[in-house]
């Protein structure tokens, strides 16, 4: 079984533009789903990460998201997010867009 690796800000800003585009009605929920799955995996293949089935599958993806969601607009739920760089990236995205931009 692969290491288990905390999410990075990139990855979560990667989280955070899906869902902000499932929210305006850019992307589909599924497909953004997939989309970030394979993305956050080929970036942890291309970092030099041994990965597994489950390293960031869209099942995860997809639980990660109702956080990420929670957390960007402050909504009390039991997949609410207190991970430390979903609330950092999200403050980014609020506070400090060109930042945010940059990552």
């Amino acid at each position: 079984m692969a290491e288990r690796k905390m999410w990075d800000k990139y990855e979560a800003a990667i989280l955070l533009e899906a869902v902000l585009n499932i929210e305006n009605n850019i992307e589909n929920r599924s497909k953004a789903i997939e989309r970030v799955s394979k993305h956050l995996r080929a970036m942890a293949q291309n970092r030099g990460f041994s990965i597994d089935d489950t390293y960031r599958n869209t099942n995860g993806i997809s639980m990660q998201m109702v956080a990420m969601r929670a957390t960007i607009f402050n909504i009390e739920c039991k997949m609410r997010s207190h991970s430390k760089v979903f609330c950092e990236i999200t403050n980014l995205y609020h506070t400090n867009r060109l930042e945010y931009e940059t990552i």
